[in-house]
């Protein structure tokens, strides 16, 4: 069984309101393609181990009386009510897992025997009103993908992540994605020598003001498009050990980094780069670039990659490598950028 500290439980505390009465609320979700309120959701890997459960292998208890285990129940009255449920057997697949639970207010998982489990893949996604997150003793060796694992966490405002172990991880895009209340990250034990798709890491975490990556190993990195689009409020961003000689999608990568003051581009070797396209985008802080270095062999798109960026006053750019490739699409590029353009006119 792994982990014999462990009672593989799960708590969790739901919150029912005068809407909610007579109708399905979910534990572990369970929710049918047909039922979701996303087309676009694979359902393929939904949690395969979770979705045989019945009562010969989970317990269910609400406010510590036990009923029969099923995939939903009916409240008849409002209010908070304790959820615990107790496994029998260990579960490898735990994507989708509590996915669009949104009656969710606070999940302890620090009795959860995860020490077989591979796939990790948006099981928080959704859920919306979830404040409390207990994840110490969280085991996750094993785990290959945390792909939007915190997917519109919107009211977490941090996550203690000092448990996690992502030595085998090869797929983190949309980990953070939404939680836009999150004030606070610290990665500083994250071992990221395998992942190779960094997409939207952090998009629209909105209240996040800074982030220190100087640990991140991103040798296999392909992504990065979007990564940290919508933090509005990121003051400073530590990327002085990127490796992304094997990234080919740059775009959007710093979109709407409204407070953004510098971004330290050194380590960045682009000479996979194919797209650049809104690379800065509204970046309405940042007064000076330095991109001299950058190589542009296999870059198609540069449109729109500083438009916005109001304040911008000194832009260092890699000249000969753009007269060496006719070909980028430059469209917008400067757009908005009326201190740059005073200062090219002066």
């Amino acid at each position: 069984m792994g982990n014999t500290k462990l009672k593989n439980e799960i708590n969790m505390v739901i919150e029912i309101n005068e809407n909610d009465i007579d109708k399905e609320i979910y534990f572990l979700d369970d929710i049918d393609k047909e039922k979701s309120s996303n087309p676009y959701i694979e359902y393929k890997s939904k949690h395969d181990n979770l979705k045989e459960m019945n009562e010969k292998n989970i317990k269910l208890y609400i406010n510590d009386i036990e009923y029969k285990y099923d995939k939903f129940f009916i409240f008849k009255k409002p209010g908070k009510y304790r959820i615990k449920i107790v496994l029998q057997d260990l579960i490898k697949n735990c994507s989708f897992m509590f996915y669009n639970c949104i009656h969710l207010i606070s999940i302890d998982m620090s009795n959860f025997n995860s020490s077989k489990t591979t796939n990790m893949d948006r099981m928080f996604c959704g859920c919306e009103n979830l404040i409390e997150l207990n994840l110490t003793n969280f085991i996750t060796k094993n785990v290959t993908t945390m792909r939007s694992i915190f997917y519109d966490c919107k009211k977490l405002t941090n996550i203690n992540l000092t448990s996690f172990n992502t030595k085998k991880v090869n797929d983190m895009r949309c980990m953070f994605s939404g939680a836009e209340n999150l004030q606070e990250i610290n990665l500083s034990n994250f071992d990221t020598k395998n992942v190779t798709n960094m997409r939207q890491m952090f998009w629209f975490c909105k209240n996040l003001k800074s982030l220190d990556l100087s640990n991140f190993n991103t040798s296999k990195v392909t992504i990065i498009e979007s990564m940290f689009s919508g933090c509005e409020n990121l003051l400073s961003v530590n990327l002085s050990n990127f490796d992304t000689k094997n990234v080919n999608d740059m775009s959007q990568v710093f979109w709407d980094c409204k407070k953004l003051l510098n971004i330290d581009l050194t380590s960045f070797d682009t000479r996979n780069a194919t797209d650049m396209n809104s690379m800065f985008n509204n970046c309405e802080s940042l007064r000076t670039i330095d991109i001299s270095h950058f190589k542009l062999k296999k870059v198609s798109d540069m449109s729109f990659m500083f438009k916005g960026c109001i304040n911008l006053c000194c832009l260092s750019l890699p000249d000969e490598e753009l007269k060496k490739n006719e070909n980028i699409n430059m469209g917008h590029m400067f757009y908005d950028c009326i201190n740059l353009l005073k200062d090219i006119t002066d």
